[in-house]
């Protein structure tokens, strides 16, 4: 079919020859293109300033439990894709970061008090 339409006079061949030229063209950037993308850097963590804002919130909010959806919703990514990202960005997954903030934030209370009864 390839060489009888291309043989053919008329906007057909020439539309062919136009996908053909395309595909070619386009396939030979893919498959030897030495470019790499920005984009896909940014597109596997969060940004500095999503990531930024995600902690802020976990620290300001360690009062009370906070879902993978409403941390997501800070970012307007999905829970899923959020969770994602957040671990390539921390290393550690966000109910891991929350609960470690958590444990840092009640050990400091617990110092605290030592240091006021200790000192009164």
């Amino acid at each position: 079919m390839g060489v009888t339409a291309l043989e053919t006079d008329g906007i057909a061949s020439k539309r062919y020859s136009d996908f053909i030229a395309n595909a070619l063209a386009i396939h030979l950037l893919y498959r030897y293109s030495t470019y790499k993308s920005s984009f896909r850097h940014y597109a596997r963590r969060l940004s500095h300033q999503q990531l930024t804002q995600v902690i802020n919130y976990i620290n300001e909010h360690l009062d009370r439990n906070l879902s993978l959806t409403e941390l997501a919703s800070l970012t307007q990514l999905s829970p899923y894709h959020f969770a994602r990202l957040f671990k390539q960005s921390t290393g550690i997954a966000p109910h891991q970061y929350y609960i470690h903030c958590r444990s840092v934030s009640l050990a400091k209370d617990i110092l605290t008090i030592i240091s006021s009864v200790s000192s009164g």
